[in-house]
């Protein structure tokens, strides 16, 4: 028997991460210093952070990999924010909002130097203190490439002036993951009988090995004036342990090789999720990198779950904004029409899909344990600059609170909410434990691709 709609919205507990000297936030930690010493020598007293650049390993580096260019972005901005002083002896100030605002002012490229300087007619809030903005001296921004086999990224940091010449300020490598992974659009299904080589205690090497091997890669052309397709290959979504439908008006849209067809501005989209497992699941719905409950950009496993039970099924109808109402998709994407444009809106183009194996629980689970300081530094950016509307007054306030999210019981308080598909949905409090960090299964599905010219 197949139940319907019961869609639960849960957050799972975070485990204290340690310290990789290998993943991305480690990475981008240790260069921080680096990063401070050359502002300072460049005289840099207000510095704004832009939007990456991702190679996919074809050789293209694009503004459209996915989620990953704009959140590389606000994990360097907050470690940024990290490694400054906290007295605030540094004399710098970050900027913050700095795309949104690129957005705003319709400003089209920082691939080219006539472009990066159109960025300092603009100003910016500063991160922290008084909201009224201010002009920038320095812009950082940089590319990330990921080899073919997917093992590693390299972290490429650059920065301009007014001058608008772009310069490397520093380089590191890290460890692909499975955050990383999902973020830059590839897709993966892990086999039910492996799903215990990604459980908590396994070596992140072991984890990343099993998800390399359920990762469908494309195969270079034999033809060298065919270069490689620059979108990952997709998976066969019929080994996933759930069932994804895209709705349009209602209707099912075939998904063919990681797409469906764009959206008009008429359509009425929805999602209909059905767990196929015996065991419930939780699952992060993602539309262009913003999860359905509450709009968060966290990675997955920190994110609120919406939760199926046994051969479940549910219809997401929108973003769920509150415990009584959700709001109706809006997926259309702004159009760029020259092949340096870069897109400094929200929109990615992707619906993704991540799930996790775990059980339910009516008790909310304990905190995680407090952190030192340089774990609680490397979760924050992971986490990435909050977008709470809420002011810091100092910096050592707002690092403080990049730093105090860490004890929060982050992706295990979550909802459930009723079956009826309307935008006055009601939630109910619920907690969901998963069995592992990692989803078992990412989906990322484009719906729209920037029709750019020469």
């Amino acid at each position: 028997m197949r139940w319907f709609a019961v869609p639960v919205l849960l957050t799972m507990v975070a485990p204290v991460r340690g310290q990789e000297a290998d993943s991305l936030e480690v990475a981008l930690r240790n260069l921080t210093p680096e990063l401070v010493r050359a502002l300072k020598g460049k005289d840099a007293r207000s510095v704004g952070v832009l939007k990456f650049l991702v190679d996919r390993g074809n050789g293209k580096a694009t503004d459209d990999a996915g989620v990953v260019n704009r959140n590389l972005a606000d994990r360097l901005e907050t470690a940024l924010i990290l490694g400054l002083n906290k007295d605030e002896k540094d004399g710098i100030v970050v900027l913050s909002e700095v795309t949104d605002r690129a957005a705003e002012g319709k400003l089209t490229t920082h691939r080219d130097a006539d472009g990066r300087r159109e960025f300092f007619d603009l100003r910016y809030p500063p991160a922290w203190g008084a909201a009224e903005p201010i002009a920038p001296d320095y812009f950082l921004t940089g590319t990330a490439t990921i080899t073919p086999d997917l093992s590693k990224v390299r972290i490429v940091v650059q920065g301009f002036d007014k001058s608008g010449e772009l310069v490397k300020l520093a380089e590191r490598s890290a460890m692909m993951d499975a955050r990383l992974m999902a973020e830059g659009g590839y897709s993966y299904i892990v086999p039910r009988d492996k799903y215990d080589q990604l459980a908590r205690g396994r070596s992140p090497a072991d984890q990343n090995k099993q998800l390399v091997a359920s990762t469908p890669k494309r195969t270079p052309s034999p033809m060298p004036s065919q270069p490689m397709p620059s979108d990952p290959s997709f998976v066969n979504i019929e080994a996933a342990p759930v069932e994804l439908q895209v709705l349009y008006n209602n209707r099912p849209v075939p998904i063919v090789d990681g797409r469906v067809p764009e959206p008009t501005a008429t359509t009425d989209v929805r999602f209909r999720v059905t767990n196929k497992l015996d065991q419930p699941v939780g699952f992060v719905l993602k539309v262009n990198g913003e999860s359905t409950a509450y709009r968060e950009r966290s990675e997955a496993f920190m994110c609120k779950k919406w939760l199926l039970k046994a051969n479940a099924s549910m219809v997401i109808v929108g973003f769920q904004e509150s415990l009584t109402k959700a709001n109706p998709f809006r997926v259309l994407p702004p159009r760029q029409s020259r092949e340096n444009e870069v897109n400094y809106g929200s929109h990615s183009g992707t619906f993704q899909l991540a799930v996790f194996v775990g059980a339910m629980s009516e008790k909310e689970p304990a905190p995680p344990k407090a952190t030192d300081v340089e774990q609680s530094n490397v979760a924050a950016i992971s986490r990435g600059v909050p977008k709470s509307g809420i002011r810091a007054g100092t910096l050592r306030s707002l690092q403080a609170d990049l730093r105090g999210r860490e004890g929060q019981n982050e992706g295990s308080r979550g909802l459930i909410v009723p079956s009826e598909v309307s935008v006055d949905r009601k939630v109910q409090p619920w907690y969901f434990v998963s069995d592992a960090d990692i989803p078992v299964a990412v989906m990322t599905i484009r719906y729209y691709q920037n029709a750019k010219t020469e």
